[in-house]
């Protein structure tokens, strides 16, 4: 918890612009516990991201979106299965 609360403390200090893979980031506009600018940044520094938004919602879209989300997922890994 603690090292979860120190990165989010100062997120531009991760090195996104490293990652290598194709990375599906999923991020509720609504949600408190995370900024959504946040999965913006990361949209934006992490080179093969996709972000999928779901406005108005909060940080339990896991719950509240389950389908969205499945559908959403496929998608991601039909269209990068071959990266």
């Amino acid at each position: 918890f603690e090292n979860h609360q120190s990165t989010l403390a100062d997120f531009s200090a991760l090195r996104l612009d490293e990652v290598q893979v194709p990375t599906l980031i999923l991020h509720g506009t609504a949600d408190t516990n995370v900024p959504y600018a946040h999965a913006k940044h990361a949209e934006q520094t992490i080179p093969r991201a996709t972000l999928v938004t779901f406005d108005g919602y909060d940080h339990f879209i896991h719950i509240t979106r389950r389908e969205q989300i499945g559908t959403a997922m496929d998608e991601f890994l039909v269209r990068t299965a071959a990266d």
